[in-house]
């Protein structure tokens, strides 16, 4: 039970209209259990108006679990004030119901437990190994130095900025977004294979931000973005497999793997005509996290939504990716809006699950930041780029408050750390 205040804070009107909503709640909603009813009851409650046992206090818990139901089906019970109620109900509930958000799980749900994580240390080091011989097979098959193990094909990697949105909901304020305040950022676009190809052959792309400041002093929080959202395989076990078995200089190897595991061949097929894996434009293109971290207690994934309007491209070159973004860059500046999505506060894993990260959630998107990217020269683009050739991006370059989750996060600590070693030649 959350204390709201005596009558005496609350407007001579508001008390009429939450007397009003009560009656329109008993008289409008028919059933005696209807949401309407409820809803308007702890509404008067909260306002300081008895409903028969609580007087100036607001059962918070209970209005919300009640409004969680959403307005629109509210608005769908019978009577003919429900679309009045519906209106009141949500504008002064979000004034003096302190938790509006309970469809937004305080917890997350379906983690491994501690001795499941535990378990995992011996096959991450194993996974460590084979992404360094993933590098060694790309360098023996496509030549060049030791390089990334994905994602090795950069398009523009250069400087913005990322806005924190003043309306962003109360249960997202954690982590880079708990202030209202604006961060310098890098943007790194690239190809996801491990080596160089044509940006007109098919691949999926990656967008990733480094976050400087990111606790208001030197610290940093990457964000990995890429255009599928989800990942072809449930954890790290498929998806080194398929890696080393991709990378291997032996053409006939990958093409017997397949063979040999037609389930996962099934899933590369429907995989590719799923997702775009040729785009016409980096900018107008979404980008999803495909796993889950964390925003403060709850569990999340992310995505970048384009702000511009789309505009087709109608060329496929070896560097079109780069050649576009560097022309529109030269004309203004570019943006997509940063967006979460919430596991589902069912208690269930099915929907939402953190440990699968080849599952769609379809939980709704809030809107938390804005990132920009200003008006740039190709020259500015190409010495900014240059700058950016030696960063790393993990998500593990991270905050406490957006810690990664996941059996595929937790692997890609260790991935990660193998390739930039490797790279960097130690």
């Amino acid at each position: 039970m959350t204390a709201i205040g005596d009558l005496d804070r609350v407007d001579c009107w508001m008390r009429a209209v939450a007397g009003t909503l009560l009656a329109f709640g008993l008289i409008g909603c028919g059933a005696s259990t209807s949401p309407c009813q409820l809803a308007a009851e702890h509404v008067a409650s909260c306002l300081g108006e008895t409903t028969g046992t609580t007087t100036g206090s607001c059962d918070a818990d209970g209005a919300a679990s009640i409004l969680a139901q959403s307005c629109e089906q509210i608005t769908g019970a019978s009577g003919k004030f429900d679309n009045v109620i519906t209106s009141l109900i949500c504008r002064i509930t979000g004034h003096f119901c302190p938790t509006p958000s309970a469809s937004i799980p305080p917890l997350k749900y379906g983690e491994a437990s501690a001795d499941q994580i535990a378990a995992e240390a011996s096959e991450f080091e194993g996974y460590a190994m084979q992404i360094q011989q993933v590098q060694r097979n790309n360098q023996q098959v496509h030549g060049g130095a030791i390089d990334r193990g994905f994602h090795q094909k950069t398009h523009i990697c250069v400087q913005g900025q990322l806005d924190v949105d003043p309306n962003r909901p109360d249960f997202a304020q954690f982590g880079v977004f708990a202030q209202m305040r604006s961060y310098p950022i890098w943007i790194r676009f690239s190809n996801s294979v491990g080596y160089s190809q044509s940006d007109a052959l098919p691949d999926t792309r990656g967008m990733a931000i480094k976050v400087q400041g990111a606790d208001g002093y030197a610290a940093v929080q990457d964000f990995l973005g890429s255009t599928a959202p989800t990942q072809l395989f449930p954890d790290a076990k498929g998806a080194m497999e398929y890696a080393l078995m991709n990378s291997d200089p032996d053409p006939l190897v990958y093409p017997k793997y397949l063979a040999d595991n037609p389930s996962i061949a099934l899933g590369v097929a429907k995989y590719a005509t799923t997702f775009p894996l040729i785009t016409t434009s980096l900018v107008n293109q979404d980008f999803w996290s495909s796993s889950v971290i964390s925003l403060g207690p709850r569990a999340v994934k992310f995505n970048y939504q384009p702000c511009q309007d789309k505009v087709p491209l109608d060329f496929l070159t070896s560097e079109y990716l780069s050649d576009d973004l560097k022309a529109r860059l030269a004309q203004q500046s570019i943006c997509y809006n940063f967006r979460v999505q919430f596991q589902a506060d069912t208690g269930s894993t099915v929907a939402t699950p953190i440990e699968d990260a080849s599952a769609a959630w379809t939980t709704p998107f809030y809107v938390v930041g804005k990132i920009t990217i200003p008006q740039k020269s190709s020259s500015d683009i190409e010495e900014e780029s240059a700058a950016c050739a030696s960063m790393s991006f993990s998500p593990w370059n991270t905050l406490a408050e957006h810690t990664p989750l996941g059996n595929t996060n937790r692997a890609r600590k260790a991935i990660y750390e193998a390739s930039r070693a490797n790279r960097q030649g130690h």
